[in-house]
């Protein structure tokens, strides 16, 4: 193309140099594809421009969650938003109870990053089209793990069964082809999702995960930090105002005094003489 901020771009006095072009490209089967592209004014994101995929959730909302707590890293687990804040939410999960024989159900709060709508269901077809070292999710213990197919074999019963690895732990499980989905990255801006071909696929998503809420995050800082100023000067300003009335009651009150003392002594003058 001919560039941003060229001639016919909106009569503006902005250059090209003075905007950038974050462009994050992965490798499949078929090919390099364009996993995302974020246009901004600067090589960092006005905090004005982020957005948030906050509004994606609402309270009551099925959700997944993904694990980050050692012995659980990738997982995901289903889970039901309970409340909103700006870069957190508190969920329950359905499948943990708080404490060991309690009706009440686990509740936490979790960062914003670590939530996406629940996906969709793999096709009828996706384990059967699974080639060795393909990146999966297996069902195990009521959530989805990231795990690598290793093979497929026959048991004796001639069911199929799938041999996978997890990622994070390196165990071993051998499981039905009905167990497994495929791993899926959620583009939240455009609520869009797309299958992940590879871990490395996986780490570059989560990589944009953190950077994005690091962005926001930073964003609202500057955005309080400036309201707080904002705050004092206008606390400071006032302050001096305040001041200088007082100082002028203060001086005409002194006038007063000062004025009623010398008639007083013209009085006793006069009295006097």
């Amino acid at each position: 193309g001919d560039g941003v901020g060229g001639e016919g771009g909106g009569g503006g006095e902005e250059s090209a140099a003075e905007w950038s072009a974050r462009v994050t490209v992965l490798a499949g089967p078929e090919g390099l594809r364009v996993h995302s592209c974020k246009l901004a004014r600067s090589p960092f994101a006005a905090p004005e421009e982020v957005d948030s995929p906050l509004g994606a959730f609402a309270v009551g909302q099925r959700v997944e969650v993904m694990q980050e707590d050692e012995g659980y890293e990738g997982a995901w687990f289903v889970a039901e938003v309970l409340e909103l804040q700006k870069e957190a939410v508190r969920v329950m999960y359905p499948a943990f109870a708080a404490e060991e024989g309690s009706d009440a159900k686990l509740e936490d709060t979790v960062q914003l990053r670590r939530l996406r709508p629940m996906p969709p269901p793999p096709a009828p077809a996706f384990s059967g089209s699974l080639s060795a070292g393909a990146p999966l999710e297996m069902l195990f213990e009521d959530g989805w793990w990231q795990a690598v197919l290793t093979a497929s074999e026959t048991a004796e019963d001639g069911k199929a069964v799938l041999v996978v690895q997890t990622v994070y732990h390196n165990q071993t499980h051998r499981i039905a082809p009905g167990e497994v989905r495929p791993c899926l990255l959620w583009h939240w801006r455009c609520d869009r999702w797309e299958r992940a071909w590879t871990l490395g696929a996986l780490d570059t998503h989560y990589a944009m995960l953190l950077d994005d809420e690091d962005r926001r995050v930073h964003g609202m800082d500057v955005r309080e930090k400036k309201a707080l100023e904002l705050q004092a000067r206008r606390a400071a300003k006032q302050e001096e105002v305040e001041g200088k009335r007082r100082l002028k009651e203060e001086e005409k009150e002194a006038r007063r005094r000062a004025k009623e003392a010398e008639e007083r002594a013209r009085r006793e003058a006069r009295e006097a003489a």
